[in-house]
């Protein structure tokens, strides 16, 4: 039989001890940092609105920060509590908040205002009305073409998908057109909708 006072001695066993009980806390503090930032991350692309506008962190509300991906109540808390005592440089530092690594950064990036430069892409005018927005439905290659990312290739691709199921039904299924993925999407929401 095993007897540990046969094989260590008793400082070893404290040390042994000691180390033990501090890896079982480690353990603990990281399951409860875990549970902690479950309800932060809640949003993904497919909450957020369709026609979103690009968020300016410096003075978004509440609502305006949880509409974006993997951001939810405490997330938006934790910016504006930052925000109110630190001034944001750039976009980029929405990573000093508590609960933001790299992952979380390069899926908001797309909704930010980036400052210091002039958005052409992502930010359209802000009086701008819905109607101005492009109805994938109705569109044709010429309007297709006048969209952040889209090309010739891309609109021909949109309008022969168009044709193959009939009409979008949702903006998302522009994922189904092989060339755009999450971030041409990304660049597209504030210039489209879909017509039903």
């Amino acid at each position: 039989m095993f007897r540990p006072q046969d094989y260590f001695t008793v400082n070893e066993r404290k040390i042994f001890t000691f180390v033990l009980v501090m890896v079982f806390l480690g353990l603990a503090l990281m399951y409860l940092q875990l549970k902690a930032n479950e309800e932060v991350f809640t949003g993904n692309l497919t909450s957020v609105n369709a026609n979103m506008k690009a968020v300016d962190i410096r003075i978004a509300s509440q609502d305006e920060l949880e509409a974006l991906p993997r951001v939810g109540p405490k997330l938006a808390e934790r910016i504006i509590a930052w925000r109110s005592e630190n001034t944001f440089e750039s976009s980029e530092d929405l990573v000093l908040v508590k609960g933001i690594g790299a992952a979380t950064m390069d899926r908001l990036r797309p909704y930010l205002v980036e400052f210091g430069k002039v958005r052409t892409e992502t930010v359209p005018d802000s009086s701008a009305a819905a109607d101005s927005l492009i109805d994938l439905n109705r569109a044709n290659s010429e309007e297709l073409m006048r969209l952040p990312g889209i090309g010739a290739v891309k609109a021909q691709r949109i309008i022969d998908r168009r044709s193959e199921i009939g009409k979008f039904n949702n903006v998302r299924e522009l994922l189904e057109v092989k060339g755009i993925g999450e971030k041409t999407l990304a660049k597209l929401l504030p210039y489209i909708k879909c017509e039903r």
